[in-house]
């Protein structure tokens, strides 16, 4: 049997079902927030800024085990016109960094959504 239950702010999954047995996950729910899958896998979303010159660093919900993980990201909102968004996992389970470039290779000041998945 399997049992389901909250501890603070994390749903945990524990027991032994039809799958087999069950590894605990987590899920954590908001504009920045996590979903552990029994899998292994960790859906990881948020919303976060860049400045407006060079990289900034964005803090994950939660880290990863391993660095193998992957970001992608759309901008919501900028100050400047044909941006693109710029992502740099550096080698951090726990954190990435994103800036935004304009069409004229200058930085620019914007608000992103971004989705990180990995093991």
């Amino acid at each position: 049997y399997t049992t389901l239950f909250r501890s603070g702010g994390v749903w945990l999954l524990l027991g032994t079902g039809v799958f087999g047995s069950i590894a605990p996950f987590g899920f954590l729910s908001g504009t920045n927030g996590y979903q552990k899958q029994p899998s292994g896998i960790i859906i990881q979303w948020g919303q976060a800024s860049t400045p407006s010159s060079g990289y900034g660093v964005v803090t994950l919900p939660i880290a990863f085990p391993g660095v193998n993980y992957n970001v992608s990201g759309n901008v919501i909102s900028s100050t400047s016109n044909n941006t693109t968004l710029l992502v740099n996992l550096a080698g951090s389970p726990s954190s990435f960094q994103a800036a935004c470039a304009n069409g004229a290779s200058a930085y620019a000041l914007v608000t992103f959504n971004w989705v990180a998945i990995g093991r």
